[in-house]
């Protein structure tokens, strides 16, 4: 009953339709039956296009810098000369896999003077990224990574001291093929970063698990993982302050190219240092960083740094997210209750991040000078102190 009344009232829809809209007066209506000569051209009236082609990505691959780098950045070069070496000719044996080397070449350079007594020696060890070149000398001329803390009159004074750098055993700028991170044991968070880079590097088809010598190099990988290690040497609020939101070209449409600021800087700090080192070099001492703990075989950290019995500075930056400044108190509090009572520390207030210490003429500079010319002082001191008692030095 109620279909027939619904069919009814569409029934009677339909038949005003077709005298108000198909049948208008004044037009003489065609039944079926009727053959039509001759019709109304019809207008193709063009509608949208039911597959139009991509787009949204103009850009040429691989990206173009475009922009130049403005800002304190480290100075890291490629060294291939100018250091000297040494030699232990006895073998070198490793704590996993039974590993043993030889014998070890370690790369080296100096500055200043060796005193008669032998003591005014400070042995500087340098970081993952970095060569023994810490200062320019004759035999090289470039800057070094810490060309401004080291020399006469400087933070390390090469006038009072003799200073020697050398490159960590595994690096790649003179030594045989493990360094150790800036706090008692890696952080979680650390090691994850650096997992990352060790990922993007064993991604790439080039790297050839560690057979690229000779061969296509792995550099896309190693790009990539210097790309996300300097997101961990720096900070957010000195990125904020000098790159913002700010657009490379404002009136350039966006792509998968960097865009912004930060994007160029990021693949500008890639780019420049992705074949200033060894991809195997980066992999191995990452991983010894990760597996390094002052703790493991004392059973427990304190037990571990009882054996420092020598004045020790630890320098924390507030902005640092590779090793948090709570890591650096930690290593203060457990050194003085460990039992060494000549611990002296400082938390800078940096921008700079894990950068600091490359970058921090004032504040690192400043702290370092006063630690080794005052306990130079006072070894000067003590020493004449045994004179008068009579005893030996």
């Amino acid at each position: 009953m109620i279909f027939s009344r619904v069919r009814n009232r569409i029934s009677a829809v339909v038949s005003v339709y077709n005298e108000l809209v198909c049948k208008p007066k004044g037009i003489k209506q065609y039944s079926s039956d009727v053959k039509v000569t001759s019709r109304v051209k019809q207008v193709d009236i063009p509608g949208p296009d039911p597959t139009p082609p991509f787009k949204g990505n103009d850009s040429d691959f691989p990206c173009v810098l475009r922009n130049s780098i403005s800002g304190p950045e480290p100075e890291y070069e490629k060294v291939i000369s100018g250091f000297k070496t040494f030699t232990y000719k006895q073998p070198f044996q490793f704590k996993y896999h039974d590993g043993i080397l030889p014998e070890v070449t370690i790369a080296y350079e100096t500055w200043g003077t060796l005193d008669e007594s032998a003591s005014n020696a400070i042995f500087i060890f340098s970081g993952l990224s970095s060569s023994s070149h810490a200062r320019s000398h004759a035999e090289n001329l470039k800057p070094g990574w810490w060309e401004k803390f080291i020399g006469p009159g400087c933070a390390i004074d090469t006038d009072k001291f003799f200073v020697i750098c050398a490159n960590h055993i595994g690096g790649c700028y003179g030594s045989s093929v493990v360094t150790i991170s800036s706090c008692a044991k890696s952080h979680p968070s650390s090691i994850a970063m650096r997992y990352l880079q060790r990922r993007t590097i064993m991604s790439d088809t080039n790297w050839n698990n560690g057979h690229y010598y000779g061969k296509a190099y792995p550099k896309i990988g190693m790009k990539l993982a210097r790309e996300i290690a300097t997101i961990t040497y720096r900070s957010g609020p000195e990125w904020d302050m000098r790159f913002g939101r700010n657009r490379i070209d404002p009136s350039s449409q966006p792509s998968l190219c960097p865009n912004f600021m930060i994007e160029n800087y990021l693949d500008y700090q890639g780019e420049a240092f992705c074949t200033k080192f060894d991809p195997n070099s980066l992999l191995y001492i990452s991983k010894a960083m990760d597996l390094f703990d002052i703790s493991e075989d004392f059973g427990s950290m304190k037990a571990g740094l009882s054996r420092i019995k020598c004045p020790v500075l630890i320098l924390g930056v507030q902005t640092d997210i590779l090793f948090p400044i709570w890591q650096q108190r930690e290593l203060a509090r457990e050194l003085h209750e460990a039992g060494n009572k000549a611990v002296t520390f400082y938390e800078l207030n940096s921008i700079f991040g894990h950068d600091t210490f490359l970058l921090d003429l004032n504040g690192v500079g400043a702290a370092v000078k006063g630690f080794l010319e005052t306990n130079l002082a006072k070894k000067d001191t003590d020493g004449e102190h045994k004179k008068d008692d009579g005893s030996q030095q």
